[in-house]
């Protein structure tokens, strides 16, 4: 077939070439922009836990289908984790973070999950503003729960950071920075949503579950080498029992944390208060962790725990109290090798924070011993 179409002119054929120069010389350029806007991050944790307990799974939160006793004597999928951080600073005030993180969940994979995708706003230097996918600050170390290297367990203890542990929202926040004198003051409200699917103590998968609102607020006050801190979570939630039949439910979650840390030794704890209404008892958790460094050993100890709060035995179903014992090694930069050993006695009638429960579980002791290597890169 005759093609009509007209030929282009040697003259149109170096405009164009011309012009296809100019862009890529500019989309070069723009990509060197990028890149000088661009900052690469993240942390990881490659660790392994033991449990002596063979009737339920040890772990470290309510989203893992599995984990050491029951399914395996030991573990990877307890505290093993890898994030990947991208930083992008639009203008001098404006700035966006996407955080992917990977590790053991109710979907039984490995697959990547959002776990930050925010755009900040500094409406000024004391004031700032996030709108996306942001961490839920329910607790004192929120915001570095899931960095390992961060802090000095290998793990935050089970018995706290379990009650609530949804780790982002779908919504936004605000902060207020001011000092008063030496005495800083971080105020922070949240707005936000999130869908929750969550392992159960027999091991059954929950997927219809939905915090259709979450409002926060919290206060940070820094004085020295001491922090003290407040939270009020609200929560309502949907609950979802058959196609089209919800349960509606609220809570409340009150946290007070503390922590002094002159340098060469620290101790800090949380006292923590869920309500749940109807659903589910009130329960009550605290926690105290005490440690020293020497060189580049910190040895640490810490007492965790949680029971109802009152005297009914029999709905403790999420009863337990810990001793742990363990020693970080800061063996290079930005790495670290921690050993722990926990010492984990149900309450009576209690499965604890354990899944995939068999008969003979409920006020059970167990011995779990963990190794882990923490980085940030």
């Amino acid at each position: 077939m005759q093609n009509f179409a007209k030929k282009p002119s040697l003259p149109a054929l170096r405009r164009t070439a011309l012009m296809l120069g100019v862009a890529l010389l500019t989309g070069t350029a723009q990509a060197g922009e990028l890149v000088d806007m661009l900052t690469v991050s993240g942390f990881g944790t490659i660790g392994e836990a033991h449990s002596s307990l063979k009737t339920g799974d040890y772990v470290a939160d309510v989203f893992q289908p599995n984990g050491a006793g029951y399914t395996r004597s030991s573990a990877l999928g307890v505290d093993s984790k890898f994030a990947l951080q991208l930083d992008l600073k639009l203008l001098d005030n404006l700035s966006a973070v996407v955080q992917l993180v990977s590790r053991n969940r109710a979907n039984r994979n490995y697959m990547p999950t959002v776990e930050w995708a925010n755009i900040k706003y500094a409406v000024t230097p004391e004031l700032s503003v996030r709108l996306g996918r942001t961490a839920m600050p329910t607790f004192m170390n929120s915001e570095t729960r899931l960095v390992g290297y961060a802090n000095p367990w290998i793990r935050p203890p089970v018995e706290t950071y379990s009650l609530r542990s949804t780790t982002n929202s779908d919504g936004g926040d605000v902060s207020y920075r001011i000092a008063f004198g030496e005495i800083k003051s971080t105020a922070q409200a949240w707005y936000g949503k999130t869908e929750i699917a969550t392992v159960g103590t027999t091991g059954v998968i929950s997927n219809g579950g939905r915090a259709t609102k979450i409002i926060g607020l919290a206060d940070t006050i820094e004085y020295g080498a001491m922090t003290l801190r407040g939270a009020v979570t609200k929560i309502d939630f949907r609950i979802t029992r058959a196609p089209g039949v919800y349960i509606f439910a609220k809570a409340n979650v009150y946290n007070l944390g503390a922590m002094y840390d002159p340098g060469d030794w620290f101790v800090m704890g949380e006292w923590t208060k869920t309500n749940f209404g109807t659903i589910q008892r009130a329960q009550l958790a605290k926690y105290v962790t005490a440690g020293y460094r020497w060189k580049k050993f910190t040895p640490y100890a810490t007492y965790s725990t949680v029971a109802v709060d009152d005297d009914q035995i029999k709905l403790a179903l999420r009863a337990q109290d810990s001793k742990s014992a363990g020693i970080r090694w800061d063996f290079m930069k930005n790495t670290s090798l921690k050993v722990q050993v926990d010492d984990v006695k149900l309450a009576e009638g209690s499965s604890g924070f354990f899944t995939n429960a068999r008969p003979g579980l409920p006020g059970s002791r167990a011995k779990i011993l963990g190794a882990a290597v923490d980085f940030v890169f």
